[in-house]
This record gives C-alpha cells, structure tokens and sequence, in this order.
C-alpha cells in the first residue's frame, strides 16, 4: 500500500467495491478480510489527514511569524531611513556648499539636480497634467445582481468548495 492521501483513498474505494461485489445477497454478510483491511484504510487516512493537518497548521504559525518579522523589519527600515534623513539634513546644515570633503575612506562632496516643484496644481494648464484611469469590476454589485436573478453579461456566479482547518 502506497503511503501518500491519494493512494489510500484510491484503494479504499476499490475495497468498498470489493465489499460490495462480495456481499453475500441472501444472508447479506461481508467479507471479514475485506473490512478488515477497510478499517486499516481508514486509519491509515484518519493519520494521513492529520499529518496534513498538522503541516497547514504549520504552515499558518510559520506565516504568522514573517508577517510579524516583516513588521519588525519594516519598522527598523523606517528607523533607518529617518535616522540617514537626519543625517543627511545634519550635513547639508553644516557643511559649506560645494566644498568636497576628503575622509580617507570616504569623501562627501556635492551634485547639482534639478527637480519641479508644484507651487499651486490648479493654476496648471492642462497639457501638464496627467490623468489616470483604472476600472475594475464590482464583483459585489456583480454578485448581488446575479443572486437578485438579474443576468450580466460576461460573469457569472459560481459556488466553491474550499477546504477549512480549525
């Protein structure tokens, strides 16, 4: 016997045929072998389902803790870039505009950029500005719709079966 869910299930159903292809029609007795090896299928599946069990439940802990580090690890980054901004702001405070400051290892020094400043977004002819457009479907009004016995075009209501682990 193969040890994988799949496996099991399989032979389980050809063992329920075979019970039932043996049943004994007059006196409606079973094959003892049969159910025996019936019962061990369904053992074997009952621990199959829990160790699948036991792996999602797992798997949902482990997710848990990245999304809590991920949290953490965002936190730091934010820490970082305000403390670099500081820094940053802190040089550029008490340092002599294009003087280039040789460190050893490092230098400081200046470059120029160019960057628009918005001073009043209204006082702006419309060939400067963009506008941007998404649609996306409301699948709630879509769905209310269908389930009110309205037909829309191009969707449809289907029902899914979706596993839960408590």
């Amino acid at each position: 016997m193969d040890n994988n869910l799949y496996a099991i299930t399989t032979e389980m159903a050809q063992v329920e045929k075979a019970i039932y292809d043996t049943l004994d029609p007059e006196t409606g007795e079973v094959n003892g072998d049969l159910t025996q090896i019936y019962k061990d299928l369904q053992i074997a599946q009952e621990e199959k389902l829990k160790g699948y069990v036991y792996v999602s439940i797992k798997i949902d802990n482990t997710d848990e803790l990245i999304d809590k580090e991920i949290d953490r690890l965002k936190k730091i980054k934010e820490k970082n870039k305000k403390v670099r901004e500081r820094i940053f702001q802190a040089l550029t405070d008490n340092l002599e505009v294009g003087k280039k400051y040789d460190l050893g290892l490092h230098q400081i020094g200046w470059r120029k950029s160019e960057a628009v400043e918005i001073e009043n977004e209204d006082e702006l002819p419309a060939n400067y500005i963009t506008t941007k457009t998404t649609y996306t479907p409301n699948k709630i009004k879509i769905k209310e719709d269908i389930k009110a016995g309205k037909e829309v075009k191009g969707a449809r209501l289907i029902e899914r079966n979706n596993i839960q682990i408590k």
